[in-house]
């Protein structure tokens, strides 16, 4: 096994921690919070590091986020709701920019489960079919983190942060 699928295979790893402890955990409010802090920020340090996948040519048939119902996201989204802990937290979503108008409310429910709904259905797809879908799957947790989940991350550790400082 080569360095690069060494560390889409330590992600893949991270990553099912990640999802089952999102998905399953029997913890609520702090322990809930300490426990997906713990896992998250690996998760993270671990895409930063991701290699360029070369070569990916998507086949006709590699699936789509949407083939993951958006009953499971809502049932993700409502289960994390009931743990027990304050959900919204404040944030700047261009922190570069200095606009006064900029303040918003985050959600740790959403940030939460929109990372599991990146890397959730690669999971799947390695599950399923096999390691022959590797190089999309490895491209599109790459892709997705810098688009999008790797800005979900940050915004829920500081907010986790936050939640846990003074326990």
């Amino acid at each position: 096994m080569n360095c690069e699928n060494q560390s889409y295979r330590h992600f893949q790893t991270l990553a099912q921690v990640y999802c089952e402890c999102v998905e399953n955990s029997p913890d609520t409010g702090l322990t809930f919070l300490r426990n997906i802090r713990d896992r998250l920020l690996p998760l993270y340090a671990a895409a930063l590091h991701f290699p360029e996948v070369k070569n990916v040519q998507f086949r006709d048939d590699f699936p789509d986020k949407d083939d993951m119902t958006t009953e499971q996201r809502f049932s993700l989204s409502r289960r994390l709701r009931g743990l027990g802990f304050t959900d919204t937290y404040r944030l700047i979503y261009h922190p570069l920019e200095n606009d006064p108008d900029d303040p918003m409310h985050g959600s740790l429910v959403d940030d939460l489960s929109d990372i599991w709904w990146d890397i959730k259905p690669g999971l799947n797809l390695l599950e399923r079919k096999s390691d022959d879908w590797a190089p999309e799957v490895f491209w599109d947790w790459k892709e997705s983190f810098q688009t999008h989940w790797g800005r979900h991350a940050i915004e829920a550790l500081r907010a986790l942060h936050e939640h846990l400082q003074d326990t």
